[in-house]
């Protein structure tokens, strides 16, 4: 039986069954700077960014996906995915939804949930008017 996705190097501790399963790699997520360590030689901005990052965002990796980064190159491309820097936290120009998805989606209840305090479903609350219509 052919693997999941494409081979990747699994650190010798793990076992093949362990490494393919997908709630392995959930359950062992890369979620800080030394967890990161394990795989690649951080830099000093890249710790300060994750750590910075941590009052806003969740930071996490599937040790899949870290196993694919270069270990000792910081310009990696995949390693430039997932591992934020610094420059990137003191974007001016960031905001909320930076491909502007919700005023182009096909959905409006994806705007008004968008445009709603906290965000969330837009049905939340409410009950179905079909479960509301007496029955006659």
């Amino acid at each position: 039986m052919s693997a999941p996705w494409p081979a990747a190097p699994r650190p010798a501790a793990v076992s093949p069954d362990d490494w393919s399963d997908w709630t392995w790699q959930m359950r062992h997520r890369v979620r800080t700077a030394a967890d990161l360590a394990a795989w690649v030689e951080p830099s000093k901005d890249e710790c300060a960014a994750i750590e910075a990052l941590a009052a806003r965002f969740r930071f996490v990796i599937t040790p899949y996906y870290a196993s694919l980064m270069d270990r000792d190159d910081p310009e990696c491309p995949i390693r430039r995915q997932v591992v934020p820097r610094g420059a990137e936290l003191d974007d001016p120009h960031g905001v909320a939804d930076p491909l502007d998805e919700v005023a182009h989606s096909p959905d409006r209840r994806a705007r008004r949930c968008a445009a709603r305090p906290g965000g969330g479903s837009g049905t939340r609350g409410r009950s179905r008017p079909s479960a509301t219509r007496s029955r006659a």
